[in-house]
């Protein structure tokens, strides 16, 4: 069993630690003095002195156990810490090697091909060239969201922080991905009014672009996403209560309870197979996460399958 005696308990075992020897001494020193006449003042003597160094010396040891589990712990932890370190490093190497793998195969396939002989050969070379061109961008794709997420982490890539209508940017983003929701038989409904916030504008509206993306991209036919503005705190309240908290939901496909925890990591996809088929990086939603922890925010997701998906975030209210 770990524990950790705090101060207190320390002084309290070593006093209680001290008065027993001292008692012991008390007891003994009494028979040896009634038999051998001793004078009792330097029984007194003997006892405060044992006393002192009783509970000095067992406050000490108890003191130096109790550090030497603490490092225990820490060096445990820390052991711990850099294994998972180690785990997600080799992880997060294979993912990368898988997904640039397959496009660059592709990639090398269609140019073997149309050397071969299929350049010449009118019915194939466009053809071979526009799916070469389409693996060329998931290879751009796949780099540039992982050169984004570097510059997040490390701190190089500053938000530049704004007021702007939140609505406004919500409509901009929507009306960029009405070809992509016409195509998908899916409707993209904004609710709420003006919302003024303070933010970083260009990295908010990634942040919905891939949200959204995602509610039309796994929805249904016929179905819906919908993006509405929750106000959090009242006009006076402090700087910590006014947030505006942005909902984008849908009613698609859904994810497993066990896929929930992992969904934000670095090429984490839910269904590999087909989100790879609608052009999905695993990168999205790892870019996401950072770009609102960037803001001092957090997000939080809620799925069932066949019943669809809530993202929520919050931002800063202008003041």
């Amino acid at each position: 069993m770990n524990f950790e005696l705090n101060v207190r308990s320390i002084d309290h075992a070593a006093l209680l630690i001290a008065l027993l020897v001292t008692l012991v001494v008390v007891i003994a020193g009494s028979i040896v003095s009634a038999v051998y006449h001793f004078f009792w003042w330097g029984l007194l003597v003997i006892c405060v002195s044992t006393y002192v160094v009783t509970y000095y010396f067992t406050r000490l040891v108890i003191r130096r156990g109790n550090l030497i589990e603490k490092v225990t712990a820490r060096i445990t932890d820390e052991v711990e810490r850099l294994e998972e370190m180690e785990r997600f490093r080799r992880e997060y190497l294979g993912d990368f090697a898988h997904e640039i793998k397959t496009p660059v195969f592709n990639v090398q396939g269609y140019i073997q091909t149309l050397l071969d002989g299929g350049l010449e050969d009118e019915a194939v070379n466009r053809l071979y060239l526009e799916r070469a061109e389409k693996s060329v961008e998931r290879i751009i794709a796949v780099v540039t969201f992982l050169d984004e997420i570097s510059r997040l982490e490390s701190g190089a890539l500053e938000m530049e922080m704004e007021e702007f209508d939140l609505r406004e940017l919500v409509e901009e983003v929507v009306e960029g991905l009405e070809i992509q929701a016409e195509g998908a038989g899916v409707s993209v409904i904004i609710e709420g009014g003006t919302v003024e916030v303070e933010a970083d504008r260009k990295y908010v509206g990634q942040v919905l672009v891939n949200l959204i993306g995602n509610g039309i991209r796994y929805g249904r036919q016929g179905g819906w996403v919908r993006v509405r503005f929750v106000e959090e705190g009242g006009a006076l309240g402090s700087e910590e209560e006014r947030k505006v908290r942005v909902e984008v939901a849908d009613n698609g496909e859904g994810i497993d309870a066990e896929d929930l925890p992992r969904i934000f990591e670095r090429f984490y996809r839910a269904d590999t197979s087909r989100s790879r088929e609608k052009g999905g990086t695993g990168l999205g939603l790892a870019i996401v996460k950072h770009i609102i922890e960037a803001h001092g925010e957090g997000i939080e997701v809620e799925s069932e399958p066949g019943v669809g998906s809530v993202f929520g975030f919050t931002l800063a209210r202008k003041l």
